[in-house]
């Protein structure tokens, strides 16, 4: 399990969420010199996280080189901020503001690299599911295009599911492959408007909100492990396997089975996530 010092994205959001919050908070000083007192302590104190922070992260794949980079040049122009006794208040505002603009930037970084997880975790899920990406497939035939659910609405999904799963194994359909019963609780639990089309897009929205049910945020500020969102994950789709088994979590029901391997899934989720001793 990840240390409590490897915390990413929750160190990044911090950082975030201190740094918007300082252009209102220096705004209600009068006094010049007590204001330039309380920014000298901003920045050294954005400084000793900005470098702390340098330290915690420790990449080991392409996911976040990008952010490395950013966080490397971010730390370079914090250092350059420092306030000089003859700084004007306008020009230590600027340099403030200028952190400000360094955390909405990191706020963007840490969505980008949120997104390139995901994506790799869904891809994965298709994969898994055998529907090769293709967000009209049904059960036993991943390739159909005869019948378009991107073009339905959601009651029409949830009309049509009802009457395939007559006689059938599963009712699994579409991309993710989500049965009756999961499709429908998902739409009543988020008051999802039922004339809302099942475009491609919402199908991803749908199988995000099911990952964020299944530990993804916690999996991405590394408070839990791989081994355990696997498992996790596992719950919400059959053909991934539960652990080093290579077993489904539902192979019970003598249906369902695990259609990739533990090790490949492994592999996959540590190219997101590292576990540190």
């Amino acid at each position: 399990m990840a240390s409590s010092e490897s915390i990413l994205y929750h160190d990044l959001e911090n950082f975030q969420d201190h740094g918007s919050s300082l252009g209102d908070e220096l705004e209600s000083f009068e006094d010049e010199n007590n204001f330039k007192e309380i920014a000298k302590g901003i920045i050294s104190k954005t400084k000793n996280n900005l470098s702390n922070l340098s330290e915690k992260i420790k990449f080991n794949n392409t996911l976040f080189t990008e952010t490395e980079n950013e966080l490397k040049e971010i730390v370079s122009n914090i250092s350059n901020l420092d306030i000089k006794v003859y700084s004007t208040v306008d020009q230590v505002k600027e340099k403030i503001f200028s952190i400000v603009n360094f955390a909405n930037i990191w706020e963007s970084s840490i969505e980008k690299q949120r997104n390139k997880a995901i994506f790799k975790i869904l891809k994965l899920i298709s994969i898994a599911e055998w529907t090769n990406w293709n967000y009209n497939a049904i059960y036993s035939n991943a390739n159909q295009s005869n019948i378009y659910f991107t073009d339905m609405t959601l009651k029409e999904v949830m009309e049509y599911q009802k009457i395939y799963s007559r006689g059938r194994a599963s009712s699994a359909i579409w991309k993710y492959q989500f049965i009756k019963k999961t499709l429908n609780d998902i739409i009543k639990k988020h008051n999802f408007d039922l004339n809302q089309k099942f475009t491609p897009e919402f199908q991803d929205r749908i199988a995000i909100i099911q990952l964020e049910k299944r530990g993804l945020n916690k999996f991405l500020s590394w408070r839990i492990s791989y081994n355990d969102f696997q498992y996790k994950l596992s719950k919400e789709w059959a053909s991934l396997p539960k652990n080093h088994t290579n077993k489904s979590y539902y192979a019970w029901d003598w249906v369902n089975k695990s259609l990739i391997t533990n090790a490949r899934l492994d592999d996959e989720l540590k190219s997101i996530h590292r576990e540190e001793g």
